[in-house]
């Protein structure tokens, strides 16, 4: 089935042993596919919203898996957390709604309130513990024009400020470089713990 520009709004009932509760999915599409009775729905250069969760996707297409209650964003992904001031920018995006988990799959730019950006691939974010991580090498930079380059696994912990690596180094706004391996480091306080291995002072 084919439409044209138009917006479906459905609720979405969950049951659980406790209660249950609904959700709207907003989708405004310039094509959409629905099959499989309504478990399976594409939509092409589509702009989905999750007002409950305030939750803005736009991508060039876009597919909910109403069974799995799994959707994924492909091409030209612009995802924003109005909750958590975040933006995801990516190839390829998944969400996974029962976790509240969100995997970006590939090339990854994460924008932290005008703070923090990211660059990195093949990145979580975690949006019941607020926290971001991955196993491939990410650089953060914050508005002070500090770059830390973390190697290998990282974990940031959005709300606390903290990030944790197994190797970096850390550039500073005055070019000098230091080099730790088990990184932590609290970006509120300016403290740094960890194995230091190299420092480099211009």
């Amino acid at each position: 089935m084919k439409t044209k520009e138009f917006i479906l709004l459905f609720c979405l009932f969950f049951f659980t042993n406790i209660n249950s509760f609904s959700e709207e999915i907003k989708f405004d599409a310039s094509n959409m596919d629905i099959k499989n009775d309504g478990n399976s729905i594409t939509a092409y250069n589509s702009k989905l919203k999750l007002p409950n969760k305030q939750i803005f996707i736009s991508s060039k297409k876009a597919n909910y898996d109403k069974l799995r209650n799994f959707l994924t964003f492909e091409n030209n992904v612009y995802f924003k957390d109005e909750i958590k001031n975040i933006i995801i920018e990516g190839d390829k995006i998944n969400y996974d709604r029962n976790k509240n988990l969100i995997l970006s799959n590939g090339n990854t730019k994460i924008n932290l309130n005008d703070k923090y950006h990211i660059i990195s691939k093949n990145i979580f974010f975690d949006r019941e513990l607020n926290i971001i991580y991955g196993n491939y090498k990410t650089i953060i930079k914050d508005n002070k024009k500090n770059n830390y380059n973390l190697d290998k696994s990282f974990n940031f912990d959005i709300s606390k400020e903290i990030i944790k690596a197994k190797k970096s180094h850390i550039i500073d706004n005055n070019n000098n470089k230091y080099i730790f391996d088990d990184l932590v480091i609290n970006l509120k306080s300016n403290e740094i713990a960890g194995k230091e291995i190299k420092v480099e002072f211009l």
